[in-house]
Formats: structure tokens, sequence, C-alpha cells
């Protein structure tokens, strides 16, 4: 959904200045419920390809991403979000395995074991954003879960570039595994430590995803924190 809007902007099948159609129309022309369509916008927004405008639609205001750096979205860098990511859902990890429920243990189980099977980057990332959004829940704090969300909205360019990643989609599904065997055990501790891994590793794949390889094909250096 997310790409199919982004390729329709970026190839000038909507043209700049453009209104979108109404999201009735659209998620009826694109087959999708309209959360789903509300969330794909979400990311356009956040990357300043459209604008909404109250009582009058949503507007194309870029074909392209604002450029300048390793930058995301082009308004923040991935070492900001990952700054803000770690401050929120490590932490948020412990919280949820003091606070969980066996209700909330059997989705995030569903999540994980639907995730396995799923061969789609697109859709691997809606699963993904379930799976943060739930953990969220977990913590049983509404902000939360609402800062989350947040967050997930301005990460949808960077999520799918990272999905995109030969062998990711296998290897982040396992580190969902261990943070929710972790939740399950009740362990905190460990909870923590496997969040910080699974986040520590979106931070160097996304730099390698924004960077693209070096001219002799090996894999570029990771770019360095921006003096935090």
């Amino acid at each position: 959904m997310f790409a199919q809007l982004h390729e329709l902007i970026q190839s000038g099948g909507i043209g700049v200045g453009q209104k979108l159609p109404s999201e009735t129309e659209l998620a009826r022309t694109l087959g999708v419920s309209r959360p789903a369509l509300r969330e794909a916008l979400g990311g356009l927004r956040a990357m300043g390809l459209v604008e909404s405008v109250a009582g009058s639609g949503t507007y194309v205001t870029a074909s392209t991403p604002a450029s300048g750096g390793p930058s995301l979205l082009g308004r923040y860098s991935t070492d900001e979000l990952h700054e803000v990511r770690s401050h929120l859902e490590i932490p948020g990890a412990r919280l949820a395995a003091r606070r969980r429920g066996p209700e909330q243990i059997a989705r995030l189980r569903s999540i994980v074991e639907t995730s396995r099977g799923c061969a789609d980057p697109v859709e691997w990332v809606r699963l993904d954003v379930a799976f943060h959004v739930e953990l969220a829940a977990m913590t049983g704090n509404r902000v939360q879960v609402l800062l989350v969300e947040t967050l997930r909205q301005l990460l949808t360019e960077q999520s799918v570039a990272v999905a995109r990643v030969e062998g990711r989609l296998e290897a982040a599904t396992e580190e969902h595994q261990a943070i929710l065997d972790a939740i399950a055990a009740e362990d905190g501790s460990k909870a923590e430590e496997a969040m910080a891994a699974h986040l520590g590793k979106i931070r160097e794949l996304s730099h390698r995803a924004a960077t693209g390889p070096t001219t002799d094909g090996t894999p570029p250096e990771p770019a360095p924190r921006s003096g935090k």
C-alpha cells in the first residue's frame, strides 16, 4: 500500500500540486481498508511528499523526499530516531515483562508466528508495527502506545528499506522471538537486552540502506553518531 502510493508519486502518476482522491475512493481503488490507507498516508506526510489541508483534502507537495546527508524522511536522522526509540522502547520492554497479561502474550506470539511465514517486506513491516505497538500496550501506559505509534509513522520509509535487506526478515523475526521469550518469562533485564540488540541492528542496517554499497561493492562503514 505505502509502496504503491510512493511509486505513484515518484513516477509522476500524481503530480506535485495535485489533490489525491478521497480516502474512500482511494481505499476502494487500491483494495485496502481505510485504516491501512491512513497509515500509508501518514508515512507519506512524514516524508514531506503529501500535505493534508483541513476541509480540502490531501495534496502532493513533492515527488521525492528532501535530501541532505544521511537523513531519514528528509527531516530526521537515523541516529536521532534510534536515540528516541532506545529511550522509549528499551525500558518499555522491561515494563512489558512486568505488566503483561496472558492474552497479550498470546497476541504477540501470533504476530511473531505470522511474521515467520511472511516474505513480503511491506506486509512484514505491518506485522512489525503491530508487534511493537502490542508490546507498548503491555506497559499499560496509553502515552507509551501513542508515542510508539507516532514514531512508527515516521519510520515507515526506513522500516521498508531495512526489511528489503537480504535475510533481514528471518533475522528480525528471531530478534522479535527473543524479546517475546524474555517478556513471557517475566525477565525484565533480558527483555531490555533483546530490545537493545534489535534496535541496534536496525540502526546499523538503516545506515547501510541509506548510503548503499560503496563503489567497490563492499558495505559502507556505519555513519558516526551525530554528536550524541
